[in-house]
């Protein structure tokens, strides 16, 4: 079970980010300190979601993403599910919490803390505006599991009906008349080791003279997790080049995901009837910081499609920093 932080410190927290950037950092900039907290929620998002989603498969399509948003990753921050969820099927998704909890203790109702020195009407639009403030943190912590999600969006939040909260969100489509004139675009592919007992078992399994690769010799655990990488995502990766023939295909890596992702686009190159057939000169790998994966005359038979580099930058060694001894 993960560690937990308690709930009145959470709603501390907030309310301190709140108070902080609204009434300290940008208090004259309402819109400026808006998009701050925005921020920092959307920060928050993209990593919770990466730590809930780290032993999941891959999601089959936007709408088990985000199934998976209004269940798994709702319970784990607020204990229960969202309420309702509603789609037009075009890319906007309504998602309704009954009971928001971080605004559950928050009233508009000006008549709480009125005086006769204060004018009821500035008083309400005064809470209104803090409540709204509120949100602007759980909104973004919804863009930024979605981003990462692969669903970019914009999401905004409807507080009329205090506890309730209901988030509105939709899809930033593709211009459905594709890139046109000099517009450069790419599908991007990162691998990264996630530094669990398994990766390191990945790493040791290797025997110099072990495994032959197209005349050379590559690190035969290496080897392993790019063939299972490339069986698991084959289909996902040929439906993307199907759907986009003008795309370029990127694979990127660091460190020991650095070395996998370098053998990966080896075996990419000698199975393009597996990824519909993509031209060769549109698909490129960076390999950051990689791990000895490959004899050096692989490295040099290969360098017009593997970059790698070591993370100071050294262009001299680029070779080098993913060669085997």
């Amino acid at each position: 079970m993960g560690r937990e932080v308690s709930e009145s410190c959470v709603d501390s927290l907030l309310t301190e980010i709140v108070s902080t950037y609204n009434n300290r950092f940008y208090a004259n900039k309402p819109e400026l300190a808006a998009r701050r907290i925005e921020a920092i929620g959307y920060q928050v998002g993209h990593q919770l979601s990466e730590r809930y989603t780290m032993e999941r498969p891959r999601f089959s399509d936007h709408l088990e993403a985000i199934k998976f948003i209004c269940k798994d990753f709702w319970s784990e921050l607020f204990k229960k599910q969202i309420d309702n969820l509603k789609t037009n099927h075009r890319g906007t998704f309504v998602l309704q919490d009954n009971r928001f909890r971080w605004l559950s203790r928050i009233s508009t109702d000006p008549s709480v803390e009125n005086t006769e020195s204060q004018d009821p009407s500035a008083a309400a639009e005064s809470k209104a505006s803090l409540a709204t403030m509120h949100v602007y943190f759980p909104c973004g912590i919804i863009r930024g599991a979605l981003s990462n999600l692969g669903i970019p969006c914009a999401v905004s939040a409807d507080i009329s009906n205090l506890p309730a909260c209901v988030f509105n969100f939709e899809r930033e489509l593709p211009e459905s008349n594709g890139p046109t004139g000099g517009d450069k675009v790419f599908g991007l592919f990162c691998v990264r080791p996630t530094a669990k007992e398994g990766d390191y078992a990945v790493f040791l399994d290797n025997k110099l003279g072990q495994t032959k690769f197209d005349g050379g010799y590559v690190h035969n655990g290496s080897l392993k997790a790019a063939r299972c990488v490339f069986d698991a995502e084959c289909e996902f990766l040929r439906g993307l080049v199907d759907r986009n023939p003008n795309y370029t295909l990127t694979f990127a890596g660091h460190s020991l995901g650095a070395g996998v992702v370098a053998l990966l686009v080896l075996i990419v190159v000698q199975n393009l009837d597996k990824l519909g057939n993509i031209e060769r000169n549109k698909i490129r790998c960076f390999a950051i910081a990689p791990t000895k994966c490959m004899t050096l005359n692989l490295a040099v038979r290969y360098e017009w499609i593997v970059n790698g580099c070591e993370r100071k930058g050294k262009t001299e060694e680029k070779e080098k920093a993913m060669v085997l001894p």
